[in-house]
């Protein structure tokens, strides 16, 4: 989620290719020792204590940690450790000129500032990143797909979403990618100013953007007018400063400000020199470190190596037959350990920062699914016009499959993964008794994307919004899971599940006089109980989900 291009080519080209200078070292380092991260300082002092699912750099004295658990959950945490505003959220990005986004629970992304007070809200919004130069740049969805505009810190829209895709302002000027892929960029008023002619761009920095070539898909270097500095011939380009990190032929070196190679392209990887006189570089399979004339300073000996923060930088030792992990510690600038290796991990934000990058919570979708067009499709009254004791050979034209399979242990699909929502899809089956008449139904929508973790909510508003409906207790095997619950009136018995474990809520609509004592719920092992199982792979699924 560096930027908003989300799963786009735009996405990965701003992603590798564009920066942000910084001059301010670290003081903490967010860091997995054992199975959770935690904050250290240089001297490998454990500050904050490695109790988060994930971490991410101070920024404004402040920083995202997720909590442990099964469904995400961020929050904001100072540089003591102690959570700032009390709430936790699906979704958070960092703070940026003042402000951050979160995604409260089944909401519109709302703008915070420093202190935790709500700003202002966008409507309908599907995703929005942080603020730059004033600006922030929001997407909602249409017919086609999504469209990307800009809102000020005011809460007002001053481009209407009308974008593809697009990037940050920077110099007054922005990326953005047309309804046919191509991109150019804009002024703060949504004007071209320099017309849709590159295949992925950068954000400008000290008046220049990196660009790629529509047809040959190079890399060059424009002006703030559009006109190329360095002409398009490179596979990949970086931003560095006043020079750029280059990529020819697969390896790694650097070019100057007119595109003339000054360490030449030799090598696996490469990290950016930033301010510093030294570069991680990796050679013949191992991290060293050059100098800015590509001079060897420290030995290939590392498994990884990141920027150096002041006078130390993150190294990973080299895996021997007795490591299971690759453990790292801080060296000095003679490649010797400062502190002693004793992490298994580093947050990719750290990385970011270490590299001049983009912060890693830049853009954040919302936390909001449709739950009410969900449910409204759940009919327990009359399953698909169906009723009990129908002999079930009169519904067969209304069947997935047209045909009643010979074995009466079946449940049998009426509909199978119907799109019902961008996130939900609904089946519904039929069970059928020894006499082959319907002996109940049930229900089962799968959810997808952002609303993965959410059948809990889906099983709190049925709940909520049952009426004439008298709670009963289910047999133990269903309590002792603790995930379904049971439900009466004089029509229906209704067993309901919300799943903790995946991404399924259920509901089974009975008839009232079956015995729950010896009743095979749904719910458990639901895939191997119907007639699609046989009929239906992996892949035809995926088919249907295409199809819809």
């Amino acid at each position: 989620m560096k930027i908003k291009l989300q799963v786009t080519l735009f996405f990965v080209a701003i992603l590798l290719f564009s920066c942000k200078e910084k001059s301010n070292k670290l003081e903490l380092f967010p860091l997995k020792e054992g199975a959770s991260y935690g904050y250290f300082d240089a001297s490998g002092k454990e500050i904050i204590s490695a109790k988060f699912a994930y971490a991410t750099v101070f920024r404004d004295g402040l920083a995202i940690v997720k909590l442990q658990g099964n469904t995400p959950k961020y929050t904001f945490i100072d540089e003591k450790g102690k959570v700032v505003f009390n709430k936790t959220f699906g979704s958070v990005s960092v703070f940026s000129e003042g402000l951050a986004w979160v995604a409260p629970n089944n909401a519109d992304l709302t703008a915070i500032d420093k202190n935790g007070k709500e700003k202002f809200s966008i409507k309908g919004a599907e995703h929005v990143s942080i603020f730059k130069e004033d600006l922030a740049a929001y997407s909602v969805k249409d017919s086609v797909g999504e469209k990307w505009g800009f809102v000020n810190t005011s809460g007002e829209t001053v481009v209407k979403p009308q974008f593809s895709a697009t990037g940050n302002f920077s110099h007054g000027l922005c990326a953005v990618k047309d309804e046919d892929g191509n991109l150019g960029f804009i002024d703060k008023k949504g004007t071209y100013k320099i017309d849709s002619k590159f295949k992925s761009a950068g954000n400008f920095e000290n008046g220049k953007a990196i660009v790629q070539d529509q047809f040959e898909e190079k890399f060059g270097v424009i002006d703030e007018k559009g006109n190329f500095i360095i002409k398009p011939k490179f596979q990949a380009m970086k931003a560095d400063k006043d020079i750029f990190l280059v990529q020819l032929n697969n390896k790694w070196g650097w070019c100057d400000a007119e595109g003339k190679m000054i360490i030449d392209c030799k090598f696996e990887e490469a990290f950016k020199f930033g301010e510093n006189d030294l570069a991680p570089v990796k050679l013949n399979g191992c991290f060293g470190f050059i100098d800015r004339k590509g001079v060897s300073k420290i030995d290939f000996q590392f498994a990884k190596a990141y920027p150096f923060n002041g006078e130390i930088a993150y190294a990973e030792k080299k895996k021997n037959s007795d490591n299971v992990y690759s453990y790292a510690g801080f060296i000095d600038k003679k490649g010797n350990f400062a502190v002693k290796p004793k992490f298994i991990g580093i947050a990719s934000d750290l990385v970011n920062y270490f590299n001049n990058d983009n912060a890693e919570f830049e853009t954040i979708q919302t936390d909001y699914f449709d739950i009410a067009g969900i449910l409204k499709e759940i009919n327990v009254n009359n399953p698909a016009n169906f009723s009990f004791n129908q002999d079930v050979s009169e519904i067969v034209p209304q069947l997935f499959h047209k045909k009643l399979p010979a074995n009466q242990g079946l449940d049998l699909t009426v509909f199978f993964l119907r799109k019902i929502t961008d996130e939900a899809y609904l089946s519904l089956y039929v069970i059928r008794n020894n006499e082959n008449k319907i002996a109940g139904f049930w229900y089962k929508v799968e959810l997808d994307g952002k609303s993965f973790y959410k059948p809990n909510e889906l099983e709190k508003s049925f709940i909520k919004n049952l009426k004439g409906y008298t709670k009963i207790e289910a047999p133990d095997e269903f309590i002792n899971q603790g995930v379904i619950k049971a439900y009466k009136n004089n029509k229906h018995i209704l067993l309901i599940t919300g799943s903790n474990l995946g991404n399924e809520f259920i509901v089974e609509i009975l008839n009232p006089e079956v015995n729950l004592d010896g009743y095979d719920s749904r719910y458990y092992g639901n895939h191997q109980n119907t007639d699609t199982d046989d009929l239906a792979s992996m892949k035809a699924m995926e088919l249907f989900r295409h199809e819809e």
